[in-house]
Parts: structure tokens; sequence; C-alpha cells
């Protein structure tokens, strides 16, 4: 990955794709905010469409309901700038979880041949739901 700060999938299947988070404890999530893959030339290979799954132990999990069709999350393509600051920002609704995975469905790729295999992310931020003692979750 371009200096080794953004999450690039090896090459393969784009629906074989996926990257899991350990929250490191259960959390309850507010929201989760990506900024898209933004290397400059190289957006195409952000993620367009993907399964949200929660699991409190890594083992059994459960997919969130999405808006997209089959209820898929859909992230926009990254604009390739430094000064990136519109991520997507997705309702998480409080579900409780350690283990959260984006399954990647389809990027923004389509009629590319050359970057049909790879998934990229920028940066990935978990918000856990208020309590009095909320805390911000960054994982890069």
């Amino acid at each position: 990955t371009p200096d080794n700060t953004m999450w690039l999938s090896g090459s393969g299947t784009m629906s074989n794709h996926w990257i899991r988070f350990d929250l490191q404890a259960a959390h309850a999530l507010a929201a989760v905010r990506v900024w898209n893959h933004n290397h400059t030339g190289y957006t195409i290979r952000g993620i367009d469409e993907c399964y949200i799954e929660v699991s409190s132990d890594g083992s059994n999990w459960s997919t969130l309901s999405g808006p997209e069709t089959d209820g898929r999350f859909s992230f926009a393509e990254a604009p390739g700038a430094s000064d990136y600051i519109d991520a997507d920002l997705i309702d998480m609704s409080g579900v409780r979880a350690r283990y959260v995975r984006f399954r990647v469905w389809t990027g923004h790729n389509a009629g590319t041949p050359d970057e049909l295999y790879y998934a990229g992310l920028s940066e990935v931020r978990f918000y856990e739901a208020w309590t009095p003692k909320g805390t911000l979750i960054t994982i890069h």
C-alpha cells in the first residue's frame, strides 16, 4: 500500500476479500466511519459495496441489514486527494460486538480488468454508543 498507510487486499476474486477488526472487548457500537482507498490514481480499488458482520467471539457472525440490495452497505469512491474528509458514516444502531468484519461484494473498478482483484480502505473509526464514559475506538 502507499507508504504502508492503507489496507489493500491481495489479488483474488472480489467477493472473497474481507477485513476483520478486533476491538479488544465487546462494545455497543453507535457508528463506523469509513474512508475509502484514497491512493491517487488507484481510488477504484476502494470498496463499493460490502456486507458488515459482527461477532462477540470471532467465529459466529451476524450480518447487519444495510440499505443496498441484499442488505449490503455502500461506500463512496475516494477523491484521491490529501484533503479527503467526506468519509461515509454507517449507523451501527448500538449493536454489541468485539469483532467487525467487512465482507467485500464489489469495488469501484467496474470495467477495469487490471484492478478487478483488489480491495482497499484508508481508515476506519468505530464509535461506541453514548454512555457517561463513551470512548472513540480508532484502528488504523
